[in-house]
């Protein structure tokens, strides 16, 4: 007796749908919490076979396998799907548990639990993980797996398919200028213009802020350039308009033939290089990429010497090395030497300037170069100042991104007073072209520089058309003669005539010269006739390392106290 009314209790009262079913899978009875869940009164299912209650054709089997199991005197256990009398369908986890009198099986309790908030909860961040939430395409992530396993099945079934690369120009400006909150409306706007060229079983995916990728599948080459053109045609015809104003961008496509690809990784990347390749020749326009193409194979490593850059950054690799500049007339106070960069590979070998400088500057890294060549150069001459002559000069070069940032001029007067560097023995070159091409920034610079007291170069001076004519408006305190016309001066006079028109002009503006990529004795007597000021290059001086110099310089120093 009091078994049972403990039974009915637990019964009534649970807050769990519950159902009491024979041997024959007859209903016998439901709690109330069954008829809340699922619309069934208590007498109306008495009677009635359970899987004819609630269970739709397709799920027939799946119930007859907890059944079965049951049957045999075992808890069991499945989630599924159970529509109440309204068609509302509800994610129930459903347990079946047998009731035994004695050693005799009777029947079995089945107890629905309703978990369609957790399941929605749980379907939602599983949405989250797989997609970008701004436009809802797939991320990065999901489309590398995705498109791994269609790239896969291509090339065992021999069918084309075709990867894009699609980047949308001047959006940063747009960012920048207007905000992100602007800059994503515009994303969704361009983005509802381009789906009307995906075909909804094509792979769509953000990979970047302005970044995305169209997986094509059984489309070759040829017939994707169709596609590529109208969604080239859907971004001219898109015009962006936010408070009266419109704003008009472009994209940049590159194409890779995915099906020759070993990966879907190394697709990506190709189409990425065809893609900065067409960005290059402008907007709207369209690269396929080719292995043997030139253009592609030099944005491919400049790509991948960014990635270095960074890596390199972070494991402290990059070093300072150091040239000097000599005098070739008596007189000039002091020496100067210019610092140089130089970055080491994973294997410790030096890495070319040319590889990785060039990539710096496309790829916005060049001003975090500055930045660390300056604080590491300060910090050097700081850390060994006494073994140093007061009267040396280092010269610092600067890219024009560095000389645009309004920050920059107080990051070196705070490293200056940080370390206690003398400014007098700070040089800091800036190439003619980024001084004209920026012009306004330039002379802020130049002007508060030399308050300060450092000194002021002008780079690579006659690599331009209108050198002579900028050089009355920047007041410098020297200028480097581009290494073009010294070499240029070897076999005609003309050649000569131009240096020496320079050295003139310089010395009448009260500006030492200096004479950059000397690299023969030719080179040199040529330059002392016609009267510059110092000179620099392989013939007089191999760079080498900082350090190997403050070594020097302190062996010399404990020598000299001996």
């Amino acid at each position: 007796m009091k078994n049972s009314v403990l039974f009915e209790a637990l019964f009534t009262h649970a807050t769990d749908a519950a159902i009491l079913v024979d041997l024959h899978d007859r209903v016998m009875r439901v709690n109330p919490a069954f008829e809340g869940l699922f619309g069934y009164a208590d007498e109306e299912c008495r009677g009635r076979n359970v899987k004819d209650l609630l269970v739709d054709g397709a799920l027939h089997k799946q119930a007859d396998a907890l059944c079965a199991r049951v049957r045999k005197g075992e808890t069991g256990r499945m989630e599924t799907v159970r529509r109440a009398r309204d068609g509302t369908a509800h994610h129930v986890e459903v347990w079946g548990v047998p009731i035994f009198d004695g050693d005799r099986q009777v029947g079995h309790f089945g107890i629905y639990r309703d978990i369609s908030a957790a399941k929605m909860a749980y379907d939602q961040l599983e949405w989250q993980a797989d997609h970008d939430p701004l436009t809802g395409l797939l991320n990065r992530s999901r489309f590398e797996r995705d498109a791994q396993q269609r790239l896969e099945s291509a090339c065992a079934s021999g069918r084309p398919q075709t990867l894009i690369h699609l980047d949308i120009n001047q959006f940063k400006v747009i960012n920048d200028t207007c905000g992100y909150q602007v800059g994503d409306e515009l994303i969704c706007e361009l983005l509802d213009n381009l789906r009307d060229v995906v075909r909804r079983d094509d792979l769509f995916a953000r990979i970047g802020g302005d970044e995305f990728v169209l997986l094509l599948d059984d489309c070759a080459p040829q017939d994707a350039l169709k596609v590529a053109d109208k969604l080239i045609a859907a971004a001219e015809q898109f015009v962006f308009v936010r408070n009266d104003r419109r704003y008009q961008v472009g994209i940049s496509l590159g194409l890779v033939d995915s099906s020759r690809e070993p990966t879907i990784v190394d697709a990506m990347k190709h189409a990425d290089y065809a893609c900065q390749s067409a960005r290059q020749c402008g907007s709207n326009r369209i690269s396929v990429y080719a292995a043997d193409n030139q253009e592609h194979r030099l944005v491919g490593e400049m790509m991948q010497a960014t990635v270095e850059i960074d890596q390199a950054l972070h494991e402290d690799r990059f070093r300072l090395y150091f040239q000097e500049i000599s005098a070739l007339r008596p007189g000039l106070a002091g020496r100067h030497f210019e610092l140089l960069l130089r970055m080491l590979s994973q294997e410790g070998e030096l890495v070319s300037p040319g590889v990785f400088i060039p990539a710096a500057e496309r790829y916005n890294r060049i001003s975090v170069l500055d930045r660390w060549v300056l604080s590491e150069t300060l910090s050097a001459i700081a850390a060994h100042r006494s073994t140093m002559d007061p009267a040396d000069v280092y010269s610092i070069n600067l890219s024009g991104i560095t000389l645009s940032q309004e920050d920059f001029l107080g990051f070196v007067r705070g490293r200056l007073d940080h370390t206690g560097v003398d400014p007098r023995n700070i040089c800091f070159e800036i190439t003619e072209s980024c001084a004209i091409g920026r012009m306004s920034s330039a002379l802020a610079f130049i002007e508060a520089m030399r308050e300060l007291g450092c000194s002021i170069w002008l780079d690579d001076f006659g690599s331009g058309l209108s050198s002579f004519g900028y050089l009355q408006n920047l007041p410098v305190d020297g200028l480097k003669i581009d290494g073009s016309l010294v070499r240029g001066m070897r076999n005609t006079r003309a050649g000569r005539a131009i240096v020496k028109a320079i050295v003139d002009v310089a010395h009448a503006a009260g500006i030492v010269c200096v004479a950059e990529q000397v690299e023969t004795g030719q080179d040199l007597e040529i330059l002392r006739e016609l009267g510059v000021d110092f000179a620099q290059g392989f013939l007089l001086h191999r760079p080498e390392p900082w350090r190997r110099r403050a070594a020097r310089r302190a062996d010399k120093r404990i020598a000299n106290s001996s």
